[in-house]
């Protein structure tokens, strides 16, 4: 799909949009990582879903460091994409839009300048390598290709369990291995299916399209957000260049298990309906 081109360049290459329960504590890795940047066109909007005014007012301290720094207050927690997409009206100016966890930093000082220098035509979301801090594997490619019915099938009964979904996570972290080993004698960027949600930058033009309804709370937005791409007749694009890493599951300790695995599951059913849609089949494949 040919993206509009914007009519004059933005003053802000990126807006990152982190979203934060109760992670003040996991914030100055990536505020540091962030003023480190080579090039200074970068805005951090900081979406508070704590509810809390203790978190609050920790939260404010850390804006505090930098004015390109912002702190926005949720009237509830909405959740990680309903959360960031609940304040979209205040990114505005930009070229591409970051939703990220708050555990999250970035690993290179020429993430902005690099993303700066991607073309006004290109994909809709653009997937970095996101290297797990432990035991620091890239968690992208999420999906290479889209998923067969098989796939969806055993991912439904994994996570329709918790003694099922505890060897479903060791059978994806093997598989990720295989996949880190196969995507590395890749060069270049890579065209895929699906980028991991902890870490997403989608252009502008896309972003401004979501709505909070799109996304359940917690877990899915891989899937969605790739459905919605193909929707709009658009791409993702893995770009190893542009790194990150990931504090694994420090956004989301709080989250038991049982909940994880039923979360899961009804974003896997959520996405496999409209998958096996014979009309959207037809329109998009």
């Amino acid at each position: 799909m040919r993206w509009p081109v914007l009519m004059k360049s933005p003053n802000i290459v990126v807006t990152f949009l982190a979203v934060s329960y109760f992670n003040s504590g996991e914030l100055p890795r990536l505020i540091q990582s962030l003023i480190g940047q080579d090039d200074a066109r970068w805005r951090l909007l900081i979406v508070d879903n704590s509810c809390d005014s203790s978190e609050q007012s920790r939260l404010t301290n850390l804006a505090e460091i930098d004015p390109r720094i912002r702190v926005l207050i949720s009237d509830r927690n909405y959740g990680f994409f309903p959360g960031a997409l609940t304040h979209a009206n205040q990114v505005e100016n930009s070229q591409w839009v970051a939703i990220c966890n708050s555990d999250t930093e970035l690993s290179c000082k020429d993430f902005v300048s690099r993303l700066s220098l991607v073309g006004e035509e290109s994909s809709a979301v653009i997937a970095p390598s996101i290297k797990e801090s432990e035991p620091g594997l890239d968690l992208n490619p999420f999906l290479l290709r889209p998923p067969s019915q098989l796939w969806i099938l055993l991912r439904l009964a994994g996570t329709s369990h918790s003694t099922l979904f505890r060897l479903m996570q060791k059978i994806r972290d093997a598989r990720t291995k295989q996949k880190a080993a196969m995507v590395d004698r890749q060069s270049g960027s890579l065209d895929i299916f699906a980028s991991h949600g902890s870490f997403m930058v989608l252009r502008a033009d896309f972003f401004s399209t979501l709505r909070p309804k799109h996304f359940q709370k917690l877990y899915g937005e891989e899937l969605t957000i790739a459905m919605l791409v193909r929707y709009a007749k658009g791409k993702i694009t893995y770009f190893p260049s542009l790194a990150v890493r990931h504090y694994a599951h420090a956004s989301t300790s709080s989250v038991n298990l049982d909940l994880k695995a039923r979360l899961q599951h009804k974003a896997l059913r959520s996405f496999a309906r409209t998958y096996r849609s014979r009309t959207w089949r037809s329109k998009h494949e």
